[in-house]
């Protein structure tokens, strides 16, 4: 019984994988999101050889909000999560 009541916790507890796309440019990353009123969210990070990029806001693997310039993305990479956070870090278009 304890062993059922575990996996159906941990079936429960687990999400896809967090993402969050890359950009060139701040400008790019805003205009992407504006529709979905998450421009706010994007921030200037650092990338390979000390280049400065833009991260567009986190969202679960599989479940990209649908944004108004997708293809002005350079890429997108795996945001690493654990314990509680995991389950906040996704997109949320609820605020």
């Amino acid at each position: 019984m304890v062993v059922l009541i575990g996996g159906l916790v941990l079936a429960m507890s687990r999400h896809a994988d967090v993402r969050r796309d890359t950009y060139s440019s701040m400008e790019a990353c805003q205009r992407d999101w504006a529709s979905t009123g998450a421009a706010g969210q994007c921030r200037q990070g650092s990338g390979p050889h000390g280049m400065t990029i833009y991260h567009g806001p986190s969202y679960e693997e599989g479940a990209r909000p649908t944004t108004a310039s997708p293809a002005s993305k350079i890429g997108s990479e795996h945001v690493a999560r654990g314990g509680f956070g995991r389950s906040g870090a996704h997109f949320s278009a609820a605020g």
